[in-house]
């Protein structure tokens, strides 16, 4: 909520304009992050929209979850679609999530990011703030988030041998 108290929400002229953009890898952590990010900016009037791919529906049914969208989710390929076909604009984006970056660079989408992120308009890297969430850090994505973060800070986590863990079912 604090990092969208700087911003206002749409204006209908930047109607296809997100603050917010989530990437992440399945249509099941899209709707799960949707869902949160709802709950989280009830009554600030954001709007959170998302959009998947593999997914049946024509343009028409896919703007409609974009349009007027402070905040989007969306899985990597389909908002490549929508950015390549000019349906979707990035220019307002000052902030960029990465959710499961590890199965993105295994899968050579860091190829596409960079494209997206070299696009005439997109906010430049000192200029958003880019926040990527991985449960691995391999070289190749240490490498990515150098490309594409500004003052970057890494977080780890590590494992705690004297924590005991169990499941019962």
């Amino acid at each position: 909520s604090r990092l969208l108290a700087r911003h206002k929400p749409q204006r209908p002229e930047d109607h296809r304009e997100p603050l917010v953009l989530v990437l992440v890898p399945s249509r099941e952590l899209a709707s799960q992050i949707v869902s949160v990010a709802r709950q989280l900016v009830a009554g600030l009037h954001f709007k959170v929209g998302e959009r998947c791919g593999g997914v049946d529906g024509g343009v028409d049914e896919s703007l409609v979850q974009v349009t007027n969208t402070d905040i989007l989710v969306a899985t990597f390929g389909r908002l490549m679609h929508f950015v390549k076909d000019g349906l979707v604009h990035l220019h307002r984006s000052r902030t960029l999530i990465i959710d499961e970056a590890d199965p993105g660079v295994e899968n050579e989408l860091e190829w596409d990011l960079m494209d997206l992120l070299a696009r005439p308009g997109i906010p430049i890297r000192s200029a958003r703030q880019t926040l990527m969430f991985s449960a691995t850090a391999s070289p190749r994505l240490t490498q990515l988030a150098n490309q594409i973060t500004h003052r970057q800070l890494s977080i780890t986590f590590g494992i705690n041998a004297d924590i005991h863990q169990s499941f019962i079912s």
